[in-house]
């Protein structure tokens, strides 16, 4: 099978041999053929590949964009049309992604056909599709161009070709046309002309295509928007401003960004002051030896994302004097304020030309984060940055290409083993849709309230949008306004059912209320971790999925999605910070049931309070003292005397005696905080998540000395990325190997669905307890070291009992043990690790006692690597049939396609919404 890369998907193109379930008439009688394709198939030059496919096998027809793909005819003698159609498979261009696609036979036109063959104009009828490519990266040819100083196109920042280039970010409508683009208004010169009408050429109908003569040029501005420089003299000074210390505001791709010397402690420390960003990490911008010199790359694969057409962020680990050679021949060191107690670098590639110009002239590591104040969306607009940035920004590097809409940068992680997870979906993936099951009306998810993302659910397609981010300021909120308009707009269609989250305060519950009522459509309002849950259920029986899994099924036995053989109930194991639950607390710490048709919350952590409500979310030491309290065991107080002082003790526990202002929560991320605090890893904090953070840092150096074969680049791979990488490379992720709901439901019995859970006399699965066959010799040894370390800190596991018809995980055991261990002058970094070992243990002890086929992960806990690691390795020790989020993050910017995909399926009458939804009427 050929295997392509996609902007970051894993593709498996299918073979000219029709497989199972392809749809193709046999056309073997005919002379002329008809092919339609849906997918990402325009603005990535796959007219003209078919119209040189045509040409070299001497054949008449046409090919034209319609408004959902691009359908073309083709005539000839039937042996070459069967050679054209081995070869069209075997040179498909890179970035092309089917969705669907139809092969038959039509009557032959003979002398009717106008000799050769055409590219005839585009469709702009029928339904449209989300079938527009993201922004891809910079392709090498035009990079050789930009570096020819013979080239007319020599140092132009906005060179660009059919393989490269904005798409997404200017495009107005569809078909992909250059009138339909925010590229309209640049006219064309004869060169470029003659380029983009030639079918032989690279920039036939590359819709961006400009040159120094006819497109857009650069201005160098000063923090009153006065004109410094122009053009290439621009960047130069731009780049001379970075060097000296100056923090530069550069229109790139998508939006803003900020940018200085990651070099300067000095300059990061005032970017820091001055975007209100005191901790959270700034990603770096990086050439490939600087990656080489500065990060641990473990696998072939990192490689492979970090020069795909995608070119995203992605973290991985830094490398310090004790783990490099390189590190005394390093001509410079990246500031520590960079990433302050961070292990991992957030690193990208330069992806445009202009990176790549900028790179060039400073040569070492810049910062180069979203042009924001914190939590605020990037600008995109030039007066707009000058107006939000001039407080930030030095100068401002600008141009006169307008920005459609915002398109942040993508955020993937990778584990030890090299496997790689979204984290953040934005550019070189969005607006990338995955498939639904069966044919659904339009339907509209406004997603969460953190990391928003808006979704859109047309046919069997769901199209998501990029990342917005935190619906917490006003700018914020009408970002997220503006990406619902904008999809309702671009696809011009009117949902006939809205949903959201069921949260009645969240501002996406709000913007849903709004548009059900002036539609008047129904409403559906899901629990946010069922809808956690729910988006790996969509992304497991998407094409992605499907199709990585039938390669997988060439070479061996397989659990896959949709097999016959898969059996339910599914676990879903959804482990977050807050989301609102059905009961009114605070949920977070979730275990749901599904059997194919309704889902039910069969676990969950024991609760407890949080003193000051929302305010624990930056003040662990606060989910700290709600632990000490719920334990009921005073003498853990004094563990408290340096996070508060006497008088903030005494309010906030008389608070909780009073029950005020102290909901209560199941969450899994407040009791990450309160052990982080407990260990000394965060009592204050900037932003979300970084308790955890520093406590899953502190459990794998823990791991690490824990396992000292470990080496820097721990699993063996390359890391050196081979000879002359390219970035538009083909490569493969791992495989998913879930078990889709099984059309037929449980067997009904006596009891509610948890008792019939429990109580079933089914055994367990049949390798449970016994290591597969097939563990990595590593991993097994890392495995084996995490639990050998948990038990020499005598640290007890959580105990499960059950609490009012649900089980319940007591976290008091572990959390006292914790305590005495500290007490005995114990690792913190060995507690660390403790407590994530002690929570897989967990999971796989609900995971036996309710007798389940197969186990979901997701929510925001699960972007914690070693976590994911972890229970990977279980899952395959006691072969767990298990699915981790990949294409999608698990955190909150996957709730809008588990929305969809909910919603969907409630209209199809195939889930039963239950009592985790709330249905409004119009």
């Amino acid at each position: 099978m050929k295997k392509r890369s996609e902007n970051g998907y894993n593709k498996t193109f299918l073979p000219p041999k029709a497989p199972p379930g392809e749809n193709i008439e046999d056309p073997s009688d005919g002379q002329r053929w008809r092919i339609t394709v849906s997918g990402v198939v325009q603005g990535i030059g796959f007219r003209p590949f078919v119209y040189r496919m045509a040409h070299k096998w001497g054949l008449q027809g046409w090919v034209k964009n319609t408004a959902d793909g691009v359908i073309l005819e083709v005539e000839g003698q039937p042996d070459v049309l069967q050679a054209f159609w081995e070869d069209f498979w075997k040179s498909l261009p890179a970035g092309a992604a089917f969705d669907n696609y139809h092969r038959s036979s039509v009557p032959a036109l003979g002398q009717a056909e106008p000799a050769g063959f055409r590219i005839v104009s585009s469709d702009d009828g029928g339904e449209r599709r989300p079938n527009i490519p993201p922004d891809l990266a910079v392709c090498r040819e035009c990079l050789a161009e930009l570096a020819n100083p013979t080239d007319r196109r020599y140092r132009y920042p906005f060179i660009n070709c059919t393989h490269c280039g904005p798409r997404w970010s200017i495009v107005e409508g569809v078909p992909y046309d250059r009138p339909l683009t925010s590229m309209k208004d640049f006219r064309l010169c004869p060169d470029c002309e003659r380029e983009y009408r030639d079918p032989l050429d690279r920039r036939f109908h590359a819709q961006p295509i400009a040159c120094p003569q006819c497109g857009p040029h650069l201005e160098l501005w000063d923090r009153n928007g006065q004109v410094v420089a122009e053009k290439d003299e621009a960047l130069r000074q731009a780049a001379l401003a970075v060097l000296a210390g100056k923090i530069l505001a550069l229109k790139g791709l998508g939006g803003f960004q900020l940018i200085c010397d990651a070099t300067s402690g000095e300059a990061v420390r005032q970017l820091r002051i001055r975007k209100r960003r005191p901790d959270k990490p700034f990603a770096l911008m990086m050439t490939e030896e600087m990656i080489r010199l500065s990060c641990v790359v473990p696998s072939q694969t990192v490689w492979d994302r970090l020069r795909s057409p995608a070119s995203p962020i992605i973290l991985l680990p830094r490398k310090d004097a004790e783990n490099t050679q390189d590190h005394e021949s390093c001509p410079w060191a990246i500031s520590e304020s960079v990433a302050p107690g961070n292990p991992y670098w957030g690193v990208m590639l330069p992806y445009t030309p202009l990176h790549h110009l900028l790179m060039e002239t400073v040569n070492r590591p810049i910062v180069c984060t979203s042009g924001n104040i914190s939590e605020e969306p990037m600008a995109i607009d030039n007066a707009e940055a000058l107006h939000r940035l001039q407080g930030i920004a030095d100068v401002f590097l600008v141009h006169n290409r307008p920005i459609v809409r915002p398109v942040d940068d993508s955020v993937l992680a990778t584990d030890r083993s090299g496997n790689v997870f979204m984290v953040r979906r934005a550019r070189g993936f969005a607006p990338r849709s995955l498939a639904l099951a069966g044919h659904q009306v339009p339907i509209l998810a406004t997603g969460g309230h953190l990391k928003n993302v808006v979704g859109l659910a047309i046919g069997n397609q769901a199209i998501l949008s990029a990342h917005i981010g935190d619906l917490d300021n006003p700018l914020a909120f009408e970002a997220h306004r503006r990406a619902i308009e904008d999809l309702l707009r671009f696809f011009r269609t009117t949902p006939e059912a809205i949903t959201c989250d069921l949260h009645p305060d969240y501002g996406s519950t709000r913007s849903a209320e709004d548009l059900a009522r002036r539609l008047k459509t129904p409403e559906f309002r899901w629990q946010h971790h069922v809808a956690h849950f729910a988006a790996c259920l969509a992304e497991a029986e998407s094409d992605e999925a499907r199709r990585a899994v039938n390669e997988l099924a060439l070479s061996q036995e397989t659990t896959t999605p949709g097999h016959p053989s898969g059996e339910l109930p599914i676990l879903g194991v959804i482990w977050d910070g807050t989301g609102y639950g059905t009961d009114g607390t605070s949920w977070g710490g979730e275990f749901f049931l599904f059997d194919g048709t309704s889902f039910c919350r069969v676990a969950r952590l024991r609760t407890f309070p949080l003193p000051g409500g929302d305010i624990v979310v930056r003040q662990p030491r606060r989910s700290l003292l709600g632990l000490i309290y719920e334990t009921g065991d005073r003498s853990l107080e004094q563990t408290l005397e340096k996070f508060f002082t006497p008088q903030e003790l005494k309010v906030l526990l008389r608070a909780m005696e009073r029950n005020v202002q102290s909901p209560r929560t199941s969450s899994m991320g407040r009791l990450f905080d309160g052990i982080a605090a407990l260990l000394g890893f965060g009592g204050h904090t900037s932003f979300e998540g970084q308790a955890a953070m520093a406590l899953q840092y502190a459990a794998e150096r823990g791991l690490l000395r824990a396992y000292p074969i470990i080496s820097p680049r721990p699993f063996g791979g390359r890391g050196d990325g081979g000879e002359g990488g390219s970035n538009r490379c083909e490569f493969s992720q791992s495989i998913p190997t879930f078990l889709c709901p099984h059309p037929n439901p449980l067997p009904e019995g006596e009891g509610d669905f948890l008792r019939q859970a429990l109580n079933s006399r089914r055994p367990p699965p049949k390798t449970a307890g016994k290591p597969s066959e097939c563990d990595p010799e590593k991993q097994a040894d890392v495995l084996a070291t995490a639990h050998e370390a948990t038990d020499s800190t005598a640290v007890e596991p959580l105990l499960v009992h059950e609490v009012n018809g649900l089980l319940e995980l007591n976290w008091q055991p572990l959390f006292q043990s914790v305590v005495t261990a500290m007490s005995r002058g114990m690792s913190r970094k060995q507690l660390a690790l403790a407590f994530h070992v002690r929570l897989v243990d967990s999971v796989f002890q609900l995971y036996q006692m309710l007798r389940c086929r197969s186990l979901v992960i997701s929510g925001g806990c699960f972007q914690n690597q070693l976590l994911r690691e972890l229970i990977g390795a279980e899952a395959k020790r006691f072969g767990v049939p298990l699915y981790q989020p990949q294409l999608i993050p698990a955190g909150d910017g996957g709730i809008a396609l588990g929305q969809l995909w909910l919603t969907a399926r409630t209209l199809q009458g195939l889930v039963r919404a239950d009592s985790l939804c709330e249905y409004i009427r119009p």
